[in-house]
């Protein structure tokens, strides 16, 4: 009975032997592909990296453009508003020489030997 059992715990043996040489060999294989799996992640944030960084370049850059524009704006509302002042100014000038002649011309009437 001792050789019977000894064979029947062998048998057991090899089976656990085979069971867990099956579960490493599944492990292994598990491992590979969360391997290739992480590698896949690492590229694809990589790529995403790269992309936020080129769209933080086109940003700085654009805001580079925006105050460049800004500043532009400015400098013409500035000369805009000048020309206006200059439009007012000789209005203002037009207006109190035309009030000059016509006083000059009431003045010239309201003389005796001015008048015709």
């Amino acid at each position: 009975a001792g050789l019977a059992e000894l064979r029947s715990l062998v048998s057991k043996l090899r089976g656990e032997r085979t069971n867990l040489i099956q579960r490493i060999t599944n492990l292994g294989t598990e491992l590979h592909q969360l391997s290739v799996e992480r590698d896949h992640l690492q590229h694809t944030v990589s790529q995403q990296q790269k992309e936020i960084s080129e769209i933080k370049d086109q940003f700085n850059n654009k805001e580079g453009e925006n105050e460049a524009l800004h500043q532009e704006i400015k400098e013409m509302d500035n000369l805009y508003n000048n020309h206006l002042k200059k439009i007012a100014g000789r209005h203002r000038n037009r207006t109190l020489a035309q009030k000059a002649v016509a006083k000059w011309r009431r003045k010239m009437h309201s003389i005796p030997h001015a008048k015709k």
